[in-house]
């Protein structure tokens, strides 16, 4: 079995030896790193957003520790 890492790194490689066995793998492998490429991005904006949410929870948490409900509530 190939793993998308092994996949991405030999491309040329693996569709060439796919043909070896009269398999035409070009266009599925483009797919696949296409699907890849979205789904790493994806991830990417995930962690950001994680990333985001995770400051924001910190600076509210910090704002009620020091008192201040209305400013906390105003965080954005």
């Amino acid at each position: 079995m190939l793993t998308i890492a092994t996949i991405r790194d030999n491309e040329k490689l693996i569709i060439e030896r796919l043909k070896i066995k009269n398999f035409n793998a070009e266009e599925l492998v483009k797919d696949i790193l296409d699907i890849d490429s979205e789904r790493r991005e994806a991830k990417q904006k995930s962690d950001n957003l994680q990333a985001e949410m995770n400051s924001l929870s910190k600076e509210i948490g910090k704002l009620f520790g020091q008192g201040k409900q209305e400013e906390a509530g105003k965080t954005k």
